[in-house]
């Protein structure tokens, strides 16, 4: 019988060490997590209930280190739904997605935040679903479940608004080129959208200019 390869007991290991941290989150639900650009350490955001009223859910954002040790707890008895977090490419900031439409931007230590973009439409719940921004970090893409797509610059400038075919969305990626966005429909459907961006940075410098002049 051929031997296992080497390493076959590393990744027994690691899933152990996964398997443990997950435990000792004691997050009721996993939503998302994604690791810091420059070394193993890692963001997560799950669901966590407490006494007195084990109903109430909150959101709960945690720093870890590349141990799988707590490093901040973020936002603690924070009730307002999270649907995703990313980090920027240069590993200084990180995005936090709400449901409700409202993208926050927070510096990478878990000390600061503004919010960049907010959905008025407010009566949809559970509206957004998925978040994805740019590999040189200038834009980021959210998508609702009725098929909406909004591209921003990190500022929150809106760049470009759009509708899919109506059919909630499960996923959005960027191109490495930042060209191109694949969207994962809930149907199975995948759709490629490809972008003009320097048409899309002058039309925002456009408006900006026109509002500044109006307002």
């Amino acid at each position: 019988m051929p031997s296992a390869p080497p390493d076959h007991e590393y990744l027994v290991f690691a899933l152990d060490i996964i398997f443990i941290l997950c435990s000792f989150c004691q997050c009721e639900t996993s939503i998302d997590l994604d690791f810091h650009p420059n070394d193993n350490s890692f963001i997560s955001v799950g669901i966590e209930r407490k006494a007195p009223n084990p109903k109430q859910k909150f959101y709960t954002i945690r720093l870890w280190d590349n141990q799988g040790n707590i490093q901040k707890t973020v936002n603690p008895d924070d009730k307002q739904a999270i649907t995703a977090l990313r980090f920027t490419p240069d590993g200084n900031k990180f995005l936090v997605a709400r449901t409700n439409g409202e993208i926050e931007l927070w510096h990478s230590d878990g000390m600061t935040k503004k919010i960049v973009a907010q959905d008025t439409t407010k009566d949809i719940e559970e509206n957004l679903t998925s978040l994805s921004i740019s590999a040189d970090g200038k834009m980021f893409a959210t998508a609702n479940k009725d098929g909406k797509i909004q591209v921003r610059k990190l500022d929150g400038t809106l760049l470009l608004n759009f509708d899919s075919e109506i059919s909630k969305i499960k996923n959005i990626y960027f191109s490495q080129d930042g060209k191109t966005i694949l969207v994962i429909k809930s149907n199975g459907a995948i759709e490629s959208w490809t972008m003009d961006i320097d048409a899309l940075e002058r039309r925002a410098d456009q408006w900006l200019q026109d509002y500044y002049l109006k307002y």
